[in-house]
């Protein structure tokens, strides 16, 4: 799962875990996050990222019972919900403790992430998002500078 940016809009990417990968015919899902602003993307980012979590969680219980059409509908259902939906929807329900769960596996795996990405000095993510909050700043650094690299 990661935000990123292309041209001047983020975009929110998931990764379709290995074991639905037979079910559903992408390796990922992109979403556009309709914002421009890094920290309005983290947090539409979240929630998107947390519906998906609840499309793999309904898979991993269903998918046997349904046929590959009612699996692709309900992808494509997923996939085009807008973020005001998923939001409204959240707002709505209780959370069940397995929802819950694929948020902290998500949260898990993002700071398994950034853990390898800093022990092994690969700096690329961190680079952009500081890139990104200086901008957002008007706060200009040499990426060579020791304040950038502090």
């Amino acid at each position: 799962m990661g935000t990123q940016k292309r041209r001047d809009r983020y975009y929110s990417r998931v990764r379709i875990p290995a074991d639905l990968r037979q079910h559903i015919s992408k390796t990922e899902l992109v979403k556009s996050l309709e914002t421009t602003r890094y920290r309005v993307a983290k947090v539409r980012a979240a929630r998107w990222e947390s519906h998906v979590s609840d499309l793999f969680i309904h898979l991993r219980r269903n998918a046997r019972g349904m046929t590959k059409q009612q699996i692709a509908a309900l992808v494509r259902h997923y996939a085009e919900t807008t973020l005001e939906e998923c939001e409204a929807d959240r707002a709505s329900r209780e959370v069940t403790q397995d929802q819950h769960d694929g948020v902290s596996l998500a949260i898990t795996d993002a700071l398994e992430q950034n853990d390898i990405d800093l022990t092994f000095n690969c700096l690329d993510r961190i680079s952009r998002t500081t890139d990104e909050l200086l901008k957002e700043q008007s706060i200009e650094l040499d990426r060579r500078s020791s304040e950038y690299k502090r």
